[in-house]
Formats: C-alpha cells, sequence, structure tokens
C-alpha cells in the first residue's frame, strides 16, 4: 500500500499516540471504577443526602480522575478537590511550598466502632445502632480530615 507522498508518518504517530493514551486509560479503568461504586455505595448506605465528595491525596490531582467522576453530577454531587492536594502536588513537583494555612476545618460526620468500656460511649449508647454486618455503631462523631489553622513549614535540602 502507497501512501501519499508527505503523509504516513504524520499519521503513524498520530496513531501510535491514540494508542498509547488509550493504553494509559486502561490502567485507570479498575481504580476509577472502584471509586465510582465505593462513592456509589456510600450514597446508598448514608443516613444523611450527600450532597459534595472532596477527592484528596496524590490520585486527586489527576485531571483524568477528575473528568471521569462526571458521572456522579448526574447524582446531584459536586467534585471538589480542594487546595491541599494541590499544594501537595507542587510540593511534589517543586518542592517549593512554604506554609499551608486552613481558614475551615473539613471533616465528615461519622459513627464509630461501640466500646462499651469508654465512659462517653456508655453514655451516649441509646443512640447506638447495629449496622449490617451486625457490628454495634455510635452516630454522632466528626473525623476531621484537615483541622482549622494548620501550619507547616517546608524546607527542602537536595
Amino acid at each position: 500500500m502507497q501512501r501519499a507522498e508527505g503523509q504516513g508518518y504524520q499519521d503513524d504517530a498520530e496513531e501510535a499516540h491514540a494508542t498509547f493514551r488509550s493504553e494509559v486509560a486502561s490502567f485507570f479503568e479498575s481504580p476509577i471504577s472502584t471509586i465510582l461504586a465505593s462513592v456509589k455505595e456510600q450514597i446508598l448506605s448514608a443516613h444523611r443526602p450527600i450532597h459534595s465528595i472532596f477527592l484528596v491525596g496524590g490520585f486527586a490531582a489527576s485531571d483524568y480522575l477528575y473528568t471521569q467522576l462526571d458521572d456522579l453530577s448526574a447524582l446531584g454531587l459536586t467534585v471538589l478537590r480542594p487546595d491541599i492536594a494541590d499544594g501537595a502536588l507542587s510540593f511534589y513537583l517543586d518542592h517549593r511550598v512554604v506554609s499551608r494555612v486552613s481558614r475551615f476545618t473539613y471533616g465528615v460526620n461519622c459513627h464509630v466502632p461501640y466500646n462499651p468500656r469508654d465512659e462517653e460511649h456508655q453514655i451516649r449508647s441509646i443512640t447506638s445502632w447495629f449496622s449490617a454486618s451486625g457490628n454495634r455503631r455510635l452516630p454522632g462523631f466528626f473525623s476531621v480530615i484537615l483541622p482549622k489553622v494548620l501550619l507547616h513549614l517546608f524546607g527542602w535540602k537536595g
């Protein structure tokens, strides 16, 4: 098969690039599917409506992940990537994050395993319940992800 003059190499490069992108994207299909399934499962099992989710950690900085989670907007969810994820990425890339200050406390309402030896749990035992797995749980706790006014100074020697 002959190609017109000036074509061929560019077409091959574009085809190889598309194949490479597709192959790289396939590496992330499983984790993204797992994230979507986990979020949907949490929505179904939540005792209160969930309106937003926060992506944190290294994978949260991925624009590809962020675009793949568009399915969640159909469920009425807002997907957010707080600045802490951007700060962590900046530190990793250029080692120049000087400080990080949170003006708010970020966290989630949660329930914890009931501990019959904990005095606070005993006082609140009337609100305890049993999960589907048969474990006794205590609602009304708040798990802090990022406390208000967190300041760290980073120095990089290298």
